[in-house]
C-alpha cells in the first residue's frame, strides 16, 4: 500500500528545542505539498495554534489538535472544528492536583482547550498517574517532554488521525507519520508508516520504521525527504527537487 499523506507532530518534530520553526522542515513541507503529498499536523497544542501554524507553514491536509481530541477540518473555503469528548473528570483531578501541589501550573493554552487538561512539568508525570488511579478516574497522564497532558484513554492522535482519514477518504495505513514523543506511540498503530527523530524516547524507536539521522526540525526535514523518496515523490537521484532541502 503506498502512502498518501503525511502526518506531522509539531514541537521538537518541524522545530528545534526552543519551539522555533526549522526552515529545513519549512522547505521540505512545502516540497511534499507541491508533488502532492498532503500535510496533517498533529499535535497536543490547542486548535487556534494548530490551524494558525496550518496557514502559516502551508499544510493543506486536516489539522489535528489537543492529542487527537480536536479537528479542524479545510472544505469550500471554510474551517469546521469537531471536537471528539468533553472535559469533566479532568477538572476533578485538577481541583484534587492543586489542593496537594499549589505550585501546580495549567498551560497557558487552557482557555481555548475543550478535550484535555495540559498542566506544565512541575509535577512529575508519575505523580499525577497516581493521584488518577486514587481518585478512580477514567484519564491518562502522557508527558510529551513539553507538557504532561492529561485527556480520556480513547483520545489520542492515532484516533484523531483516523477520523481525519475518514474526511480524506483514505485508509490511515495509506500515512506516514513523524514524531518525537510518547504520545506519538498511538499515532504509530495506526499508521501505515513510521518516523522517529533522532531524540525521541527509546520506546517511540523500537516501533518505528526509520529513525532519523538528525534531531529536531532538521530531523523532521530529513524525515519527510525519506518518505518522498521511499514511496516515489522523489527519485533518490532527483536533486531539482530536493536541492534547497538540505538532508
Amino acid at each position: 500500500m503506498g502512502i498518501k499523506a503525511i502526518s506531522l507532530d509539531i514541537d521538537g518534530t518541524i522545530t528545534y528545542k526552543d519551539r522555533t520553526l526549522s526552515v529545513e522542515a519549512l522547505k521540505a513541507i512545502r516540497l511534499a505539498e507541491r508533488l502532492g503529498l498532503p500535510v496533517m499536523l498533529v499535535t497536543g497544542n490547542s486548535v487556534p495554534f494548530a490551524e494558525a501554524a496550518s496557514v502559516l507553514i502551508g499544510t493543506s491536509g486536516p489539522v489535528i489538535a489537543e492529542d487527537g481530541g480536536a479537528l479542524s477540518l479545510r472544505g469550500g473555503g471554510t474551517r469546521r472544528r469537531v471536537f471528539l469528548t468533553d472535559m469533566d473528570e479532568e477538572w476533578i483531578l485538577w481541583s484534587e492536583l492543586k489542593r496537594r501541589y499549589p505550585g501546580a501550573e495549567l498551560s497557558y493554552s487552557m482557555p481555548e482547550r475543550k478535550a484535555g487538561l495540559v498542566i506544565t512539568r512541575g509535577v512529575p508525570v508519575e505523580v499525577v498517574r497516581e493521584i488518577i488511579g486514587e481518585l478512580g478516574l477514567n484519564l491518562i497522564a502522557v508527558d510529551s517532554g513539553f507538557a504532561i497532558h492529561i485527556k480520556k484513554p480513547w483520545i489520542n492522535k492515532g484516533t484523531g488521525i483516523e477520523k481525519a482519514c475518514e474526511f480524506l477518504g483514505i485508509s490511515p495505513r495509506e500515512v506516514a507519520h513523524v514524531g518525537d514523543g510518547e504520545n506519538d506511540l498511538d499515532a504509530f498503530r495506526v499508521v501505515g508508516y513510521r518516523v522517529a527523530i533522532a531524540q525521541a524516547p527509546e520506546s517511540l524507536k523500537e516501533k518505528a520504521d526509520y529513525i532519523t539521522k538528525k534531531p529536531y526540525g532538521d530531523g523532521g526535514a530529513e524525515a519527510i525527504l525519506h518518505i518522498l523518496k521511499k514511496f516515489g515523490y522523489l527519485g533518490e537521484d532527483d536533486n531539482q527537487e530536493s536541492e534547497d532541502v538540505e538532508e
